[in-house]
Formats: structure tokens, C-alpha cells, sequence
């Protein structure tokens, strides 16, 4: 497993994360409807932002686990090495 590059991954997954978050919009859009359409928009949009952290939030998860996975191997990867290059086959 290449390291670097599961972080790097991991990074963008928190980044479109953070994207989903700033993109809902949803109380900017409040503010000019009136009237029955804007209870009708207010529940839709309301359930939509739901299902879009929802999606943020599995993101971050994802990336939360990548790293751990890539760390742990990382980590084990090194504990090898550094046993290989400890041990003396023939002295």
C-alpha cells in the first residue's frame, strides 16, 4: 500500500466533504420564498440537506478509516523492515 498516497486520498475525501457541507444552501433560500410553497420547498430542501451530510459525514468516515488502514500497514511494513535488517542469518 502506498501511504502518501492513501493520505493524499483521504485528504480529498475530507475535502469534498467540506464542499457537500458548504453547498446546501438551505437557510440562504428561506429568506425570499413566502407563502405554501415555502413550507413545501422548506421540507424538501430540509430532507435533502439531511441526505447531503448524510453523504459528508460517510466521506469522512471513509477517509477516517483509510488513513487508520493505511497507518496500521505502514506501521507493520516498518516492523518488518526493521526486523529483516536485525536479524543475522549467519554469524
Amino acid at each position: 500500500m502506498d501511504f502518501k498516497k492513501s493520505v493524499r486520498y483521504a485528504e480529498k475525501l475530507d475535502r469534498l466533504a467540506k464542499g457537500l457541507r458548504e453547498e446546501t444552501g438551505y437557510y440562504e433560500t428561506l429568506s425570499f420564498w413566502e407563502g405554501e410553497a415555502a413550507s413545501v420547498w422548506s421540507g424538501k430542501a430540509l430532507a435533502l440537506e439531511k441526505e447531503i451530510e448524510t453523504g459528508a459525514e460517510e466521506l469522512e468516515y471513509a477517509a477516517d478509516s483509510l488513513r487508520r488502514a493505511a497507518e496500521r500497514i505502514y506501521d507493520a511494513e516498518m516492523h518488518a523492515y526493521n526486523l529483516a535488517r536485525e536479524r543475522r542469518y549467519y554469524e
